[in-house]
């Protein structure tokens, strides 16, 4: 990606930035819009093992993920979870799914760049030492009992099934153990020579061919929250204790109806928990099952490089997120539909700066902004300028190609195909341009080269 990113960093700004960026706290950074931002996040954070960038919905982190996979593949949204629907589960286990699969590479250390909306930094989770510690990791030639893998399935939240056919699933069948691991594309299947491994390998779902054989195989939880018999017991008794209190004061206050519905509410969970050892919306009961609770930003160390885009918009997402949850669970407390352990399930704004500020962080925007109030420690400006697309103005190409080959640009003609890029290479000659189609990102342009190549960049810019 030289072709592109070899003037960028040569340029003041950046040299300027980065150097910032070796401090903690923010940085405020105006002039950055679309997909200059997603270059400039590239660049800035190219020795950070993890780069955050912290954006205001998750239509935005989607837009964010579509520019930024140009510059790099290994480019993930972590998607929040509606807290205040937690028992609503019309995305199925989607988004558990990619959640997980980010904590997977957070825990196996792959580099990576993730993408979050401001209320997953909200979010009260548990440590990740638990993920870790409860990775279900089998070889072949171990000895397995059979009951107990049963039971560690269904605590890491697997669903018993007679045949997997989809991701979070297992089944038991005499010798052989299938398991469609959450974080996996295919499932897995592990045959028993009494209680022996004598084979472990993937399979086709459709077909059950195997695919692959192995020598080891690591199964991580289908769910963030992992119960044990023992986490279960201690949980529930927290439970008790806040629904006793809870139903006496609505019971004192003549609250009949919002009296029935907790004890029928408590009634319903206790079941599912003894009986199941999991329950529906069991993410909103956190606080019972667990003594210390954290952020997402507590996944990754303190050298990660932390990037805001447009931080008022966030602040102003996330104050309003704030609110309305603080609303919904004091209309349900009073309506007998939670316990108070589940209106204490988000961090709010303030303390999630304070988590921002303990890494190096810059506030991104594309206009100067005062940003005083977020305890700036530096305000640098690095202009660029949005280049719409060019689809059916080719004359206008031309133009602009040709105003900046005389300001000696570097200038990179992206299309959609290789074959359009050639045409387009071929078509310059026609108006006495010199250019030159290329597949080698990495090859270093002189002042008022033109190179086209084929790529997909939803839209250019430009770095005077």
């Amino acid at each position: 990606m030289k072709a592109i990113l070899t003037p960028v960093l040569e340029s003041k700004p950046y040299q300027t930035i980065l150097q910032a960026m070796n401090q903690k706290g923010f940085t405020a950074v105006s002039g950055l819009s679309d997909t200059a931002f997603s270059c400039a996040v590239h660049c800035l954070g190219a020795q950070s093992h993890y780069r955050l960038i912290v954006t205001y919905s998750e239509q935005r982190a989607r837009q964010l993920e579509e520019n930024y996979r140009f510059f790099e593949r290994r480019v993930m949204v972590y998607p929040a979870k509606d807290v205040l629907f937690y028992s609503a589960d019309v995305h199925g286990n989607a988004i558990v799914r990619q959640r997980l699969e980010i904590l997977k590479q957070v825990v196996e250390q792959q580099e990576a760049t993730i993408i979050l909306p401001v209320e997953a930094l909200m979010e009260r989770l548990p440590e990740l030492t638990h993920m870790e510690k409860h990775r279900y990791r089998i070889q072949s030639g171990d000895v397995v009992d059979v009951k107990e893998f049963r039971q560690t399935m269904t605590a890491l939240g697997y669903e018993k099934r007679d045949w997997v056919d989809g991701p979070g699933q297992y089944a038991v069948r005499g010798g052989i153990l299938d398991v469609y691991p959450l974080t996996e594309d295919c499932p897995y299947r592990i045959e028993l020579w009494g209680d022996e491994v004598d084979s472990l390998r993937s399979f086709d779902v459709e077909s059950q061919r195997s695919i692959e054989e192995l020598q080891e195989l690591v199964i991580y939880p289908a769910t963030e929250v992992i119960l044990t018999e023992e986490r279960i017991a201690k949980g529930l008794k927290k439970m008790e204790a806040d629904h006793k209190k809870c139903a006496k004061a609505l019971k004192e206050a003549f609250q009949t109806e919002a009296y029935a519905r907790l004890n029928r509410t408590m009634d319903t969970l206790r079941e599912e928990l003894v009986e199941l050892h999991d329950a529906v919306g069991i993410d909103g009961y956190l606080t019972y099952f667990y003594d210390r609770l954290v952020s997402v930003l507590d996944y990754f160390p303190e050298n990660t490089k932390v990037f805001v885009d447009e931080p008022r918009r966030v602040e102003e997402s996330a104050r309003a997120y704030q609110l309305e949850f603080q609303e919904n669970m004091k209309s349900r407390l009073e309506g007998g539909y939670i316990l108070p352990g589940q209106a204490e399930l988000l961090i709010d704004f303030p303390a999630v700066m304070q988590k921002l500020e303990q890494h190096s962080a810059l506030l991104c925007t594309a206009l100067i902004q005062n940003l005083e109030e977020w305890g700036i420690s530096k305000a640098i400006h690095w202009e660029s300028k949005l280049v719409q697309s060019y689809n059916n103005h080719f004359d206008l190409l031309v133009k602009n190609v040709s105003v900046w080959k005389k300001k000696g640009y570097r200038i990179v003609i992206v299309c959609t195909s290789s074959t359009r890029a050639k045409r387009i290479a071929a078509e310059f000659e026609d108006y006495d341009i010199v250019s030159f189609y290329s597949e080698d990102w990495n090859r270093d342009l002189k002042p008022a080269e033109v190179m086209v190549a084929a790529g997909r960049l939803t839209k250019g810019f430009e770095f005077p």
